[in-house]
């Protein structure tokens, strides 16, 4: 035992020795401490954080401006998407429109008045429904391509010609189905009939 005793002392002296240099660490002496020239003046830190803290809020500001473009481009491309969309819509309103004529009413026979009234009614409906389109098409500054005078390509798209010595060539005779444009961007070419020498 005595064996296991003396081999515990010279531990018990080491750990001593080492607390004893930490302590001697831990404490300063006069001669050791030094004041720090590295560390920068508050005025110094403050211009750097200001100067951090500017080119911060202009970085969000830009990036607040890209994503509002960004949305913006987005609504833009939505409502032409819809509007190309409705197109059809308002193309088979106007043949609807076209084709719902009243008959004269026949007086003899009180069934076919009847029929001859909600044909009108339906012919009101669907001019109705037409003017609506319409107006919802004006508030969306889409306007309708000319069907007269030449045909110009990047808004016209002949499907028919028909030789005409007395017309310029690539005078726009009739309009087969309307073209739109909204501010500025053919949102679909008019088919047209035109002419040819």
């Amino acid at each position: 035992m005595k064996h296991n005793h003396a081999a515990k002392e010279p531990e018990k002296h080491k750990s001593a020795a080492m607390s004893g240099r930490a302590e001697e660490a831990a404490t300063p002496d006069a001669a050791t401490v030094t004041t720090s020239t590295d560390t920068p003046a508050p005025a110094e830190t403050a211009a750097e954080l200001l100067v951090h803290l500017q080119r911060l809020q202009a970085e969000f500001n830009n990036y607040r401006r890209r994503a509002d473009a960004d949305v913006a481009t987005a609504l833009e491309r939505g409502r032409e998407k819809a509007i190309r969309e409705l197109l059809p819509v308002l193309d088979s309103f106007a043949l609807a429109k076209a084709h719902a004529k009243a008959p004269a009413p026949a007086a003899e026979n009180p069934h076919k008045a009847a029929a001859v009234t909600e044909e009108s009614e339906l012919s009101k409906g669907f001019t109705l429904i037409y003017s609506q389109l319409h107006k919802l098409l004006d508030e969306w500054q889409v306007s309708e391509i000319p069907g007269t005078g030449l045909v110009d390509t990047r808004l016209h798209e002949v499907y028919i010609t028909e030789t005409l010595p007395n017309k310029p060539a690539g005078t726009i005779l009739q309009v087969l189905q309307p073209g739109y444009v909204r501010n500025g961007t053919v949102l679909r070419t008019a088919k047209v009939k035109a002419a040819r020498n």
